[in-house]
């Protein structure tokens, strides 16, 4: 995916001597709306969970975007699935149990 050339483009930096300690946002690139994901996350899952949604709450921030312009200029970072395929792949290794490195069985029981 995606994320994993980024990071695949960093650890190719780290061993050529140009360590980089700055943080990166990968994802898709688009506007998300929480509840859509969260509508997402239900239907893939199969789940009955009911969405609460707090609108009313005026700290609450209901879309999200994630900037990637540091990503593409620093390691031509290019998004390759959209949120709701990488939503399907990652609860699909949740539930066939897999892992990624420094995560613990109970990150993925709590996670889904």
């Amino acid at each position: 995916s995606g994320v994993l050339l980024g990071v695949q483009r960093l650890d190719k930096l780290w061993k050529a001597g140009r360590p980089v300690c700055h943080d990166y946002n990968l994802g898709s690139g688009d506007s998300s709306d929480l509840m859509d994901v969260a509508k997402s996350v239900v239907e893939i899952t199969g789940s009955k969970s009911h969405i609460a949604n707090p609108q009313s709450d005026p700290h609450f921030v209901d879309i999200y975007r994630t900037k990637l312009d540091k990503a593409r200029e620093e390691l031509s970072y290019r998004p390759v699935v959209s949120m709701k395929e990488g939503l399907r792949a990652y609860i699909k290794l949740v539930k066939d149990g897999k892992s990624f490195p420094g995560t613990t069985p109970a990150f993925y029981r709590d996670a889904v």
